[in-house]
């Protein structure tokens, strides 16, 4: 939610440039060009300057907060804060001290300046706030409802937008979140966030089963970047989960000459070479995983099926037992022991290891694994 806050920031910050475009004052204009050009640490000592020569003045306050926020100098920045009580205070100052009241952990305070900001005629950054701390307290709905509340100039800024696409993402609104993407692409005259959008658009299609969806902004995302090792190898993983083997190794092949040590790609390909039943070919590509990195579970953990497979058991105890010594709690390595202990009918032996995966899925509420892993406690209890 940090990157929310970061988004209200941003907003009250141009509100804030945006008023004193037409400062008089020589140290407010000098500020404003510091805080403007990433420097906020100067910014802050003129707007403390043009306080002094000005202490009404609530923008050189407000620049002052906004100055020590930007340096993370939280407790500093909320310690200038008028009181939610004074009447002179702008939407913009009460909004920037509401959202470091939440930073401090003061929800009084938080509620005080924020209920007194919404009640100002132009209130967009406090509007934007409440959805921001509904979002964070876990009231998504209430949050989304507050964003309808918002006039339309407002909901449709980059800020506004970012934050409605997370709480739809949040909420598992597939079609909005869609459809509220692909409005965003369309206004995008920005090719970097344009990039980052499609991305976000496609893990969207590939988790509701889009693949040929997906597969299409990918080959649109790749003619534009053909040397993009992240681009090819989710093209690869999109293709193989299709059956589309040769063309997801010809990716993958395209990721090992651009990236020769990327580990997940040897992984992928010894994943597609076991769904081909090409066996001796994904236990050459998990050593040349392990030859990374000795240690990754994922690998010893392929590593260990394959070699179960190619009925080595032995040598396949052995390499689980090298996980299971340094992450003894790990559920898919205790599943695996316990199937191994269950098909050599040890089942008194196998339930302890049946137990210890069973409470691991259920910790990390992978469903399908925890009900694999119940189901077999069941079946070695009753024996």
């Amino acid at each position: 939610m940090n990157e929310f806050y970061k988004s209200t920031l941003k907003f009250s910050t141009l509100l804030l440039l945006t008023s004193c475009a037409n400062a008089t004052n020589t140290n407010l204009q000098t500020a404003n060009s510091a805080l403007l050009n990433g420097n906020p640490t100067q910014a802050a000592r003129f707007y403390k300057q043009a306080e002094q020569e000005n202490p009404k003045s609530t923008r050189a306050t407000l620049g002052q907060i906004e100055s020590l926020e930007a340096e993370n100098k939280l407790s500093d920045a909320y310690s200038l804060c008028p009181k939610p009580t004074q009447t002179n205070s702008s939407t913009a100052l009460l909004t920037s001290c509401a959202r470091l009241a939440k930073k401090n952990n003061d929800s009084e305070k938080t509620q005080e300046y924020l209920e007194k900001a919404l009640k100002n005629k132009n209130s967009n950054s406090a509007l934007l706030l409440k959805a921001l701390i509904l979002a964070e307290e876990g009231n998504n709905k209430q949050a989304l409802l507050a964003m309808e509340k918002m006039p339309p100039l407002l909901a449709q800024s980059e800020n506004a937008e970012e934050v409605k696409l997370s709480l739809l993402l949040a909420q598992a609104d597939y079609k909005q979140a869609q459809a509220l993407i692909e409005s965003m692409i369309a206004k995008s005259n920005n090719p970097s966030k344009t990039k980052k959008l499609k991305l976000t658009l496609l893990d969207l299609l590939a988790q509701q089963g889009k693949a040929k969806e997906a597969l299409l902004i990918l080959n649109s995302l790749i003619e534009s970047n053909p040397k993009d090792a992240t681009l090819l190898f989710k093209r690869a993983m999109l293709k193989g989960a299709q059956g589309q083997y040769a063309g997801a190794k010809g990716d993958l092949a395209s990721v090992l000459a651009i990236t020769p040590n990327y580990l997940p790609a040897y992984l992928l390909q010894a994943s597609l070479e076991t769904e081909q039943k090409d066996y001796t070919g994904a236990l050459k590509s998990v050593e040349q995983a392990l030859a990374q990195d000795s240690s990754n579970t994922q690998a010893l953990l392929i590593k260990t099926r394959l070699l179960l497979i190619q009925n080595k058991k032995q040598e396949a105890e052995k390499t689980l037992g090298i996980i299971l010594k340094a992450t003894p709690e790990d559920p898919e390595a205790n599943l695996t022991k316990a199937l191994i202990l269950n098909d050599a009918k040890q089942p008194k032996e196998a339930l302890p290891f049946a137990k210890l995966a069973q409470a691991g899925f259920e910790k990390t509420k992978d469903q399908q694994r925890s009900a694999l892993a119940s189901s077999l406690v069941q079946e070695l209890s009753s024996k």
